[in-house]
């Protein structure tokens, strides 16, 4: 498994309404609602890639960021 969809697979667990688990502390959601917690994370990393070390590693290794391109480049 790729670290990308291990991202995927980590935000549906987190937030699946089926895990029993997490309906104890509140933290289930709908499809809709999973695909934005994705959507507002990534939308982070690509803000914070650019000032912290630690987000520009990761989003590097999701093949997100690449040095010396900017999000207008092709």
């Amino acid at each position: 498994m790729t670290l990308d969809e291990h991202l995927i697979v980590y935000f549906v667990h987190r937030f699946d309404s089926n895990n029993v688990s997490k309906q104890i502390k509140g933290q289930t959601g709908t499809k809709d609602q999973i695909q934005t917690k994705l959507l507002e994370f990534i939308f982070n990393l690509k803000y914070y890639c650019t000032r912290w070390l630690r987000a520009k590693t990761y989003a590097e290794m999701l093949g997100f960021y690449v040095e010396g391109m900017t999000s207008h480049s092709t």
